[in-house]
């Protein structure tokens, strides 16, 4: 499998870091439950340290730059979920759904195998402003 992100991502870890604001909101909007999927999880930026969590990544080099001790990470894609039916008490998806490839099948995919509770972050990338804010290497 390759993907965008294996071209693109190489230094992404070294770039990119959570945002607090963001991550503070995504914590209170999940609440504690666990099993959490984390759908185009890249480095691993959002997801929450204290609970049990599974990676799904598509790109083999966003897997390689996941900090040692995160969540392990599956390479697979939002449309194809190698999880059984309600695997996971909720799910995650922060700034990936425009990389999809089909988004309403990912969607699909994260509500058969995600039993609760689902947070998604996700922008129209033609509206860019924000993003120099999160990432200054854009302006």
């Amino acid at each position: 499998m390759t993907a965008l992100y294996d071209q693109i991502g190489v230094g992404y870890a070294g770039l990119r870091r959570a945002d607090p604001r963001i991550a503070a909101r995504l914590i209170a909007a999940l609440g504690p439950v666990a099993p959490l999927l984390n759908v185009g999880a890249g480095t691993g930026n959002y997801e929450p340290g204290d609970r049990r969590v599974v990676a799904v990544e598509p790109s083999r080099e966003m897997i390689r730059q996941r900090p040692s001790g995160a969540a392990p990470a599956v390479q697979a894609a939002a449309q194809s979920l190698p999880f059984a039916d309600g695997a996971f008490e909720a799910g995650l998806a922060v700034l990936t759904v425009h990389h999809w490839p089909d988004p309403l099948a990912g969607l699909r995919e994260l509500r058969r195998v995600v039993r609760g509770r689902i947070v998604i972050l996700t922008f129209d990338p033609a509206a860019r402003p924000w993003l120099t804010d999160y990432l200054p290497a854009l302006a």
